[in-house]
C-alpha cells in the first residue's frame, strides 16, 4: 500500500506539472528520466540531458572495438559449428553476391535468394547508440522494458503488447505492410534493439515475395540472421546503460544518508516524544501526515535506488548474468534488500524503544502526572535488588539471569531515557514526606551532654515550697506498628523484573 500510494502521489505531481516538486521528491535523475516533458522540465533537465549525450558520444568511439569484437565472437561461435545464415561487411561472409558488394547469397532449397550484408558498426550506431538514453531511463524506472529491449529471441510484432492499449511501436509504413500482407510475425517488435534494420529488411523481402512468391520459411530469415548479433550487441549495449545509469546514481546514497541522519536527530525525537506514552498503541494511518516529509526527503532517493537493485537481473547486472555495477559502494543486491517503508520502521522502532524505557520506570516506581499532564513524577531513591536470579527484559522477551552483586536502578533514568531530549520537562522527582500519625506520639525535647557523668542541677531561683510534691501523671504504653515483612534473600525469577534498555539505531 506505500508503494502504491507513493506512486500516486508522484503521479499527481506530474499531472500537475510540478515538476520542481518531482525533482526534489525523486531526484533530477530520475525526474528528467521519467517525466523529461512535463511542463518546467526543459531548463532544469539540461544537465540530464548533456550526461546522455556524453555517455552517447562514448559509445560511438566504441564503434569500431565493439563491431570487431561482436564479428569475431560470432563467426568463432556459429560459423565454427557451420550453422551461419548471416554475413558481415568487412569481416564474414559464406557466399558474396558477385553482382553487389553489399549482399549475399543465402541458399535454399531449389535456389538461393540475394540477402543484404549486415554492417555491425552501421547498426551499432544508427540504431543502438541513439537508444542509449531510452535504455538509461528504462534502467531507472521500468526495467520491463528494458527487458524486452534486450531479448534474445528477439520478441516479433505479432506478439507485441501493450499494458496501456495504445497502438503498437512501429511506423505507419511497417504498419500498413502488415496490414496488407498478414505477416506481422516476420518483424521484430519495435521496442527490441535492431528492429530498425532488420524490419527494413523484411519489408524489402516482403515486396520480393509480392511480384515473386517465396518460400514462408525465407521471410524470417532477415530475424534469423540477426539474432546471434543481436545476443552480442545487446550484451555490450546494456553493460553501457548499466554503467552510466550507475553513474547517473552516485549521489543517491550520499544524499539518503544525510536525510536518514537529519531527520532522525532534528525530526524523529519530538514527534516520538508527541506519541508514544499514549494509553493504546497506534499504528496506522494517523502516521502518514507526520511522515509525509521523511518520505519526500529520504524515502524518494532510497526506493530509486531500492528498484535499481530490484531490476538488475532483467538488466544483466546482477554479477549472474553481467558484471554488476556498485552504487555507493554496494551492489544492485544490497539496495534491492532496503526497506521502501524506512520512515514508518524506523518511527516505530523509536516508539517501540521509548515505550519500553517507559513501562520500566513506571514498573519501578514512577506515576503518571495528574489531569491528564504529560509526563513521569518518579521516586529519588534507587531501588536495590539483591544478587541471585533476575527476570531481565530483552528484545527477545523476558529471560532469567544469575547477577553475582545486587543491582540499583534509579526510575528516574528510566524516564529520561524515554523522554530524551526533553526530559527535564516531562521527568519529575517526587519529593519524599514524612509520615504523620497523629494522637500517637508526642514531642519530647531531647538534652544533650556535653560530658559524660550526671547533670548538674540548676541553682534554684525561688524558695523551695512548703507544699508537698505532686507526682506526674502515669505514661501509657507506646504503640507500635506492625513490622514489615522482609522479603526473601533469594527471590524467585518472577519476584524480579530488571530492565534492559535498548534503545533503536
Amino acid at each position: 500500500m506505500a508503494d502504491i500510494s507513493y506512486t500516486v502521489y508522484i503521479y499527481e505531481l506530474a499531472k500537475s506539472g510540478n515538476f520542481p516538486k518531482l525533482v526534489s521528491s525523486l531526484g533530477l535523475t530520475v525526474a528528467c528520466a521519467a517525466f523529461g516533458q512535463v511542463p518546467g522540465s526543459g531548463i532544469v533537465c539540461n544537465t540530464y540531458a548533456g550526461a546522455i549525450v556524453n555517455f552517447s558520444a562514448s559509445a560511438i568511439n566504441k564503434t569500431g572495438s565493439i563491431a570487431k569484437e561482436v564479428g569475431t565472437t560470432v563467426v568463432n561461435s556459429l560459423v565454427g559449428a557451420g550453422t551461419a545464415v548471416t554475413c558481415f561487411t568487412g569481416i564474414y561472409c559464406p557466399d558474396n553476391d558477385k553482382d553487389d558488394p553489399n549482399k549475399f547469397n543465402y541458399h535454399f532449397p531449389g535456389g538461393k535468394l540475394s540477402i543484404v550484408k549486415f554492417d555491425i558498426a552501421a547498426v551499432w550506431q544508427n540504431d543502438y547508440v541513439p537508444r542509449l538514453g531510452e535504455g538509461i531511463a528504462a534502467r531507472l524506472t521500468d526495467p520491463d522494458h528494458l527487458a524486452r529491449m534486450i531479448a534474445v529471441p528477439q520478441p516479433r510484432l505479432g506478439s507485441w503488447s501493450n499494458p496501456s492499449g495504445g497502438s503498437s511501436p512501429n511506423s505507419p509504413a511497417i504498419d500498413a505492410v502488415i496490414d496488407q500482407v498478414g505477416v506481422a510475425s516476420y518483424f521484430v517488435s519495435g521496442d527490441a534493439l535492431g528492429s530498425g534494420t532488420v524490419n527494413q529488411r523484411v519489408s524489402e523481402l516482403l515486396a520480393i515475395h509480392k511480384v515473386s512468391p517465396l518460400p514462408a520459411n525465407l521471410l524470417d530469415v532477415n530475424a534469423q540472421a540477426f539474432e546471434p548479433l543481436a545476443k552480442e550487441l545487446n550484451a555490450r549495449w546494456v553493460q553501457e546503460v548499466n554503467k552510466a545509469a550507475g553513474e547517473l546514481l552516485a549521489d543517491y546514497p550520499v544524499k539518503v544518508q544525510m536525510a536518514q541522519q537529519s531527520w532522525r536527530n532534528d525530526t524523529l525525537p519530538k514527534l516520538a516524544v508527541d506519541h508514544f506514552d499514549w494509553a493504546i498503541p497506534h499504528i496506522g494511518k494517523w502516521q502518514e501526515p507526520l511522515l509525509q516529509a521523511c518520505r519526500d526527503s529520504v524515502e524518494a532517493p532510497l526506493r530509486t535506488l531500492v528498484n535499481w537493485g530490484a531490476g538488475a537481473a532483467r538488466a544483466h547486472d546482477n554479477g549472474y548474468s553481467g558484471p554488476a555495477t556498485l552504487v555507493g559502494g554496494q551492489g544492485p543486491a544490497y539496495w534491492a534488500g532496503r526497506s521502501r517503508n524506512w520512515c514508518g520502521d524506523t518511527f516505530n522502532l523509536e516508539l517501540a524503544g521509548r515505550r519500553q524505557s517507559f513501562d520500566a520506570a513506571i514498573s519501578w516506581g514512577c506515576v503518571r502526572r495528574k489531569n491528564g499532564e504529560k509526563g513521569l513524577d518518579c521516586p529519588a531513591e534507587p531501588k536495590t535488588v539483591p544478587a541471585g536470579p533476575k527476570v531481565v527484559m530483552t528484545p527477545d522477551g523476558p529471560k532469567v539471569v544469575q547477577a553475582q552483586s545486587s543491582i540499583g536502578v534509579v526510575p528516574v533514568e528510566l524516564c529520561r531515557e524515554a523522554y530524551a531530549p526533553f526530559d527535564s520537562k516531562y521527568c519529575r522527582v517526587a519529593t519524599a514526606r514524612q509520615p504523620v500519625f497523629p494522637g500517637l506520639f508526642s514531642k519530647v525535647p531531647i538534652q544533650r551532654r556535653t560530658q559524660p557523668g550526671p547533670s548538674p542541677s540548676p541553682a534554684p531561683t525561688t524558695r523551695p515550697s512548703a507544699s508537698p510534691q505532686v507526682e506526674p501523671p502515669p505514661v501509657g504504653p507506646v504503640r507500635r506498628l506492625p513490622p514489615v515483612p522482609q522479603p526473601d534473600p533469594t527471590p524467585s525469577p518472577e519476584a524480579t523484573l530488571l530492565p534492559v534498555i535498548r534503545r533503536p539505531g
